[in-house]
């Protein structure tokens, strides 16, 4: 699956809920996070569906039915995903 892909599945998964303002600015931020994984890592979709997810952190993982919950109050925990880049995913 490509990002834009993703993207619309994502946005359709998201009309199913009653999402508040803090959830739709969090939705943003991960989805401009997960077009950096794609460009750098590969597809995110796969990688939700078969690694383990650590963190409650994220919406896309609920929305996915992959977690129970987002918890707004924790920090999207980033990474580098290449030497001297800046922003990480």
């Amino acid at each position: 699956m490509n990002f834009s892909e993703f993207k619309n599945l994502v946005l359709e998964k998201a009309k199913e809920f009653n999402l508040t303002k803090e959830h739709l600015i969090r939705l943003r931020t991960e989805l401009f996070h997960a077009k950096v994984y794609y460009d750098d890592i590969g597809d995110l979709y796969e990688d939700l569906h078969t690694k383990p997810i650590k963190t409650e952190a994220c919406l896309i993982p609920l929305l996915f039915g992959l977690t129970k919950k987002c918890n707004l109050n924790e920090n999207i925990e980033l990474i580098q995903t290449r030497p001297g880049s800046s922003g990480g995913i």
